[in-house]
Parts: structure tokens; C-alpha cells; sequence
């Protein structure tokens, strides 16, 4: 890896061959408006160095619309996005993409996908948006947290049981 001393500033450095650089970001917000048709050509990239790739991803994620976007999160499973959108425009918000995220604006859902780097696209109408997402927790879950506390109480109970057992004989 090339010597970044001097052209990055330094966040981290734990002198072990850990460090962290800031790098210079157009706008602060992990949220993004771009124009989609740029945002849907983009490939994953094939290793973790893949400058090509990557920095076609850079170009579209921070030389896209100038339109910053706003996010505010609201906790760790919800977040509000604020920006405006003209026709051919998407947002992006940087954070991982699960199928559990959903979102909507002006009440309406909109589709959340993956986009090349595993963070969440959001094609939402043009105009002034402001786009509520929420990790909505599966069925899958609460069924195997439900399945926890049962399989729980029925260790507890065989537990008590066999000190029964062991007590009468």
C-alpha cells in the first residue's frame, strides 16, 4: 500500500499498520442525490482495489446533481433523508442495504435496493422529498426470539426437574 503520510490528514493511527485517513467528502451527510441512469450502469467491483470500478462509483456518488442532501438519523433502525430531486434522479443513502429497510415519502412506499457498493438506492419522485426509512424487523426474528425464550424456559424446567429427581432418590 502506498505511504498516504502528508496527503491525507491522520484520524487513527495505532502504529501497527492501522490507520485511519479522513477523506475529503463534497457534502457531509451520508445521504446522496444522483442521477439514476448513471447510478444503475455501475458494476460491483471485482476485488477490493478495483480502482476502475471504484472510481466510477466515486464520480457518480460525489460529482453528481448539486443538491446536498440532509439525513437525520432517529436511532439506530430509523432515519429521515430531506433533499430535492429533479426527473432521472435517485437518492443514496451509505449505509449497508438489507431487505428490512423500507421507505416512504408523503406516506407512499418507495423501493429501496442495493446499489453496486451494497448500500441502499431509493428512486423517489421529483420534487422536495423527505424520505422516512425504518428497519422494520422480519418475522424471521420475533419467530426465533419467541423460539429462544421456549427452548429457555424448556432447559430451565428439565433443569429443575432433574434437581427433583436427583433430591427424591
Amino acid at each position: 500500500m502506498a505511504n498516504r503520510a502528508g496527503v491525507l490528514p491522520v484520524l487513527y493511527d495505532d502504529h501497527q499498520g492501522n490507520v485511519i485517513y479522513r477523506v475529503p467528502r463534497r457534502w457531509p451527510a451520508r445521504a446522496r442525490v444522483v442521477e439514476t441512469a448513471r447510478l444503475n450502469v455501475l458494476k460491483r467491483p471485482r476485488f477490493n482495489d478495483d480502482v476502475e470500478y471504484l472510481q466510477a462509483y466515486e464520480d457518480v456518488i460525489e460529482k453528481g446533481p448539486d443538491s446536498p442532501a440532509v439525513l437525520t438519523r432517529d436511532g439506530p433502525d430509523a432515519m429521515r433523508v430531506r433533499a430535492r430531486l429533479a426527473p432521472g434522479q435517485s437518492i443514496v443513502v451509505q449505509e449497508s442495504y438489507d431487505p428490512a429497510w423500507h421507505a416512504w415519502s408523503g406516506g407512499r412506499p418507495l423501493a429501496v435496493r442495493k446499489d453496486a457498493m451494497g448500500f441502499m438506492g431509493i428512486d423517489a419522485p421529483p420534487g422536495e422529498q423527505e424520505i422516512a426509512l425504518a428497519f422494520v424487523t422480519p418475522l424471521e426474528n420475533h419467530l426465533g426470539r419467541v423460539l429462544s425464550v421456549m427452548a429457555i424456559l424448556v432447559v430451565i424446567a428439565l433443569s429443575a426437574a432433574g434437581i427433583r429427581e436427583e433430591r427424591r432418590a
